[in-house]
């Protein structure tokens, strides 16, 4: 009888971990297209991907953006409301070619890249981005996002 009752725990943990959407992500943006997912951090950057939104809300390695200082600000449970610099990356795609590579603080080189400033509200619920490609204004872009759900 005790081995049945384990196995049934364990059943439903591995049940909760494969089937957990993003409710059980740390913190995320809602943007037009996709959720932007908080994916940890790296030297001083904090790591974010997309979710797509499939039934198992699959990251995509793509693309990556990499957010100055917030890595130690959202890991401290400090405010990362500001102002804040960065760098994108986009992985395997073709269609735009920077003149050179870059390598992201990862260490992965590629030749999609861009730079952008975020500006994130005072209560943290919401942010623009304005990003350029290849550090060419004529590629300007302009991201928003809403909560999803924070720490």
């Amino acid at each position: 009888m005790k081995l049945s009752r384990s196995m049934t725990l364990a059943a439903g943990l591995v049940a909760a971990v494969v089937f957990s959407g993003p409710a059980s992500a740390d913190f995320w943006w809602e943007t037009e297209t996709e959720a932007l997912y908080w994916d940890g951090a790296v030297d001083s950057y904090g790591v974010f991907r997309y979710l797509l939104r499939d039934q198992n809300y699959t990251m995509d390695k793509t693309i990556t953006y990499f957010i100055d200082d917030l890595g130690p600000l959202y890991s401290s449970g400090g405010s990362i409301a500001g102002t804040h610099g960065g760098l994108w990356f986009r992985y395997g795609d073709a269609s735009k070619k920077c003149g050179f590579e870059m390598e992201d603080p990862y260490g992965v080189a590629s030749n999609n890249w861009g730079s952008f400033e975020i500006q994130i509200a005072r209560d943290e619920n919401s942010f623009t981005m304005n990003g350029t490609s290849c550090e060419d204004d004529r590629d300007a872009f302009v991201l928003k996002g809403t909560e999803g759900l924070v720490k």
